[in-house]
């Protein structure tokens, strides 16, 4: 995946490739970035952990167009990031118990 531009200012446009890095690094992608440039790819994994990564790569896609414009701070960037991980299952939701 290549990820760069945006319509917001460079450094809102820097935090979401941090952002997008941040999850994709999550799901065991090898991401490279510079400035609001991101490569990213992912290798070695069965057919069941492609398909599952290629989902939730379609559904980062779409939670991320366009939200450079908002990430006004750091702080909504780290926010975002922690939801959308555990939107996509990534990490635990909180409160929840392991039972």
């Amino acid at each position: 995946m290549q990820f760069s531009y945006g319509g917001a200012t460079l450094e809102r446009r820097q935090r979401r490739i941090r952002l997008i890095t941040d999850i994709l690094g999550k799901m065991d992608f090898e991401c490279q970035h510079k400035s609001d440039f991101m490569n990213a790819t992912v290798s070695y994994k069965d057919e069941a952990g492609i398909k599952r990564r290629l989902h939730n790569l379609g559904r980062l896609t779409m939670m991320t167009k366009q939200l450079d414009m908002a990430l006004s701070s750091d702080g909504v960037t780290d926010w975002y990031t922690k939801d959308f991980m555990r939107k996509l299952g990534l990490i635990q939701n909180p409160g929840r118990n392991e039972s």
